[in-house]
């Protein structure tokens, strides 16, 4: 298996297949309601809505990378304002799928030669870029796990309270 089939098989696993870490995101947010994925269990901490949203801006925008665009900030924004995806969750929803069948077929045409190329001339660590291709698609990776987890707790609070 090449480095390049490894990280398909990682993103996979991680949005939809078994990670071993548990639950897969698009496992997460199947069976949560408009209501739930809106709720606000604090003003200090994202809703699952405004997640999914973040993870989808962030998916499509290493896409954008891999196909060699310049780094930049997603062009909907790093996070998209509070409540703006209450509305329409089953949109939101497929946003993420969307966007994540984006970055599986920008992975799966990316050349595995390719991985060790740098992504943006100069290291900027909250936009991720002066780091390699293959550090690029390993971050998107991280982020999306990163981010089940919240949405995993989040869930669990919900339904305690």
């Amino acid at each position: 298996m090449s480095t390049r089939d490894d990280l398909i098989d990682q993103l996979r696993k991680g949005y939809g297949d078994d990670p071993w870490h548990g639950p897969s995101i698009r496992d997460l947010i199947k069976d949560l309601s408009a209501k739930d994925a809106a709720m606000s269990i604090s003003l200090a901490v994202h809703t699952i809505s405004e997640i999914v949203l973040h993870i989808a801006a962030w998916q499509r925008e290493v896409a954008r990378r891999l196909r060699g665009s310049d780094p930049q900030t997603p062009s909907e924004g790093d996070w998209p304002e509070r409540g703006r995806a209450a509305e329409a969750w089953e949109e939101t929803k497929a946003a993420l799928e969307a966007s994540y069948e984006e970055l599986l077929a920008a992975l799966m045409e990316f050349p595995d030669e390719r991985l060790g190329e740098l992504v943006g001339s100069q290291r900027d660590r909250p936009l991720g870029s002066g780091v390699t291709c293959q550090a690029t698609i390993l971050g998107v990776i991280q982020h999306n796990s990163y981010h089940g987890g919240q949405i995993a707790l989040i869930r669990k609070l919900l339904t305690a309270t």
